[in-house]
């Protein structure tokens, strides 16, 4: 239930920050047409954005290495999980 409050008030905020940033008076028909436009607009790069976000994490080698591996590990690299090749 928190996380469908969470994702209501996410989009909510994005439509009033879109309405506050571009000045649209919602009584107004071509102002609703902007603002229908925009969000959907919004609502797709959101989608585009986890979509990307979703890759990554499937991406990311999450065990940790063996001996064989770390043989092989340069000195360099940060020790945080690394994506795969």
């Amino acid at each position: 239930m928190r996380i469908m409050l969470f994702v209501i008030k996410f989009f909510l905020l994005g439509a009033f920050f879109i309405i506050g940033n571009q000045n649209l008076a919602l009584s107004h028909a071509e102002n609703r047409q902007t603002f229908v436009s925009q969000y959907k607009d919004w609502i797709y790069d959101v989608a585009g954005n986890l979509n990307s976000l979703t890759g990554y994490v499937v991406r990311v080698e999450w065990l940790p290495q063996t001996g064989e591996e770390k043989e092989n590990v340069i000195e360099n690299v940060p020790k945080y999980s690394k994506i795969k090749g």
